[in-house]
C-alpha cells in the first residue's frame, strides 16, 4: 500500500480553509464513528469546542470532494461498489452544494432507474428475481414489470406497459440483453452535474457523459455539455430515465473512465464485504491519473479481501500498478 500512499493528499488542489484527509487511505470504522460522536457530545455538555472534522465515513468524502476547488472537482471520480453508497453520496454531495448556494433556488424530483447490483450468473437463479421482484426488467427493449414467479415450473411472468403478458419468461435460459433496474428519485437543481447511466443511439445519449443542469421546470430538466443542450422529460419518457447525478459512480459504471483525480470507498461492511476483491479494487483505484483517495471501512479486512480473492493478483498490484502516463 506503500505506492499508493506515496502520492499525497496535498497534490489536489482545495479551496481556502477546506478539510483535506491526512493519508491517501483513510479509515472510517464504526467505532471509530462512535468513539468520534461519543467524544463531540462530551465537547458540548462540557461547553467546549471541538474540532471541525468529519464524523462518518460518508461525511469525509463528501467534505473531501466539495472542498476541492471546482476545476479538481470536474476531474475528479468518486467509485462506490454499492448503488446504495453511490445514491448516498450523490444526494449528501447535492445537499452540500446546495448549501453552499451552488444551485440555483428550483429543485424537482425526477425518476430514474438504477441498475441492480446483480452479479454474473446471478439472473439465472430464481432467487434473484425474488428478491428483485420489484425491479424493472428490459427485455427486447420493451420494459416490464415482473408479475408472477412460480417456483413450480421455475418460469416468470413479465407484464409490459399496455398489460401484455408473457409467461413462459425462463431465468435459466437469461442471454445477454435482459437487465433488471431498480426505480428511484433523486433531487436536481441548476448547476447540478448529472450523467447518462445507459447509451441510447436513437436519443445520441452516450453512457457516462457527464451534463451540467441549466434549468429545471416541471417535469423537464435541460443538460447542457459544451456545444450541446439536452431537454428530457424522464417523468413522461421512461427511457430517459437513465439518468443520475454525476458526482458517484459504481466501479461498474466506472469501467472505461479515466480522471486526474478518484475517490474510492473501498470496505468489507454489510453488502460491501461481498464486493470486496481484486478485481472491483482495481477498477476502482485504475480510474484514476494523478492521485486516488481511499476511505475504508476497515483497512486491514479490505486488504486481506484483495489477497484472498480468488482472481489472480494481490493487494501489492493493485497499490502498486504498473507505471504509465502520467502514473508513477
Amino acid at each position: 500500500m506503500s505506492g499508493l500512499e506515496s502520492v499525497k493528499p496535498s497534490q489536489v488542489p482545495r479551496q481556502e480553509g477546506a478539510w483535506a484527509p491526512e493519508h491517501s487511505v483513510t479509515e472510517f470504522s464504526h467505532s471509530q464513528e462512535a468513539k468520534l460522536a461519543e467524544a463531540q457530545q462530551k465537547a458540548m455538555l462540557k461547553g467546549e469546542a471541538f474540532p471541525d472534522v468529519p464524523m462518518t465515513l460518508y461525511e469525509a468524502i463528501v467534505r473531501d470532494y466539495t472542498g476541492r476547488t471546482p476545476e479538481a472537482r470536474e476531474q475528479t471520480l468518486i467509485v462506490t461498489h454499492l448503488n446504495e453508497d453511490r445514491r448516498v453520496l450523490n444526494s449528501m454531495i447535492h445537499d452540500a452544494r446546495e448549501k453552499a448556494g451552488e444551485l440555483g433556488k428550483e429543485q424537482v424530483m425526477v425518476p430514474v432507474l438504477n441498475t441492480a447490483n446483480i452479479r454474473d450468473g446471478e439472473l439465472r437463479r430464481l432467487s434473484t428475481w425474488e428478491t428483485h421482484r420489484d425491479a424493472l426488467v428490459l427485455v427486447d427493449n420493451v420494459y416490464h414489470r415482473i408479475a408472477g414467479i412460480s417456483k413450480d415450473d421455475g418460469l416468470i411472468t413479465l407484464q409490459d406497459a399496455e398489460g401484455n403478458t408473457r409467461a413462459d419468461f425462463a431465468p435459466e435460459a437469461v442471454a445477454e440483453g435482459v437487465t433488471l433496474y431498480t426505480p428511484d428519485t433523486i433531487r436536481v437543481g441548476t448547476g447540478d452535474r448529472m450523467r447518462f447511466t445507459k447509451s441510447d443511439r436513437e436519443r445520441g445519449y452516450v453512457a457516462n457523459s457527464v451534463w451540467t443542469v441549466t434549468a429545471v421546470s416541471g417535469d423537464s430538466v435541460t443538460l447542457s455539455g459544451g456545444q450541446q443542450t439536452r431537454v428530457i422529460r424522464p417523468a413522461q419518457v421512461r427511457a430517459e430515465q437513465h439518468i443520475d447525478l454525476a458526482y458517484a459512480i459504481t466501479a461498474h459504471g466506472a469501467q472505461g473512465a479515466s480522471e486526474t483525480f478518484a475517490i474510492a470507498l473501498e470496505g468489507t461492511e454489510g453488502s460491501r464485504k461481498l464486493m470486496a476483491g481484486f478485481e472491483s479494487a482495481y477498477v476502482a483505484l485504475s480510474r484514476m491519473k494523478q492521485h486516488v483517495q481511499v476511505y475504508t471501512d476497515n483497512r486491514q479486512g479490505w486488504t486481506d479481501a484483495i489477497n484472498n480473492a480468488v482472481q489472480k493478483g494481490t493487494a501489492h498490484d493493485v497499490f502498486e500498478p504498473k507505471t504509465g502516463p502520467g502514473r508513477s
